[in-house]
């Protein structure tokens, strides 16, 4: 999934990266780095709150961001 169909599903649940980072108690600009690192590859993150915000943003627009990502949680 890219950054631009994650951002499309927000904004159709009437949101943002903004708004998702702050209603969940991240730092907006880790959201994005974390989206921007992350979103297409096809292998999960090492680090543990880059890896919560991405399970978070998955539930967020009910769709996993990297496949597997849900399962793992």
């Amino acid at each position: 999934m890219t950054k631009q169909e994650i951002y499309q599903r927000l904004i159709i649940r009437g949101s943002n990266f903004r708004h998702f980072a702050l209603a969940h108690g991240y730092q907006p600009r880790m959201v994005l780095a974390a989206v921007d690192r992350w979103a297409g590859r096809d292998h999960l993150p090492n680090g543990r709150q880059t890896f919560q915000i991405l399970v978070d943003l998955s539930r967020a627009i009910e769709a996993e961001i990297i496949p597997g990502l849900l399962q793992e949680a």
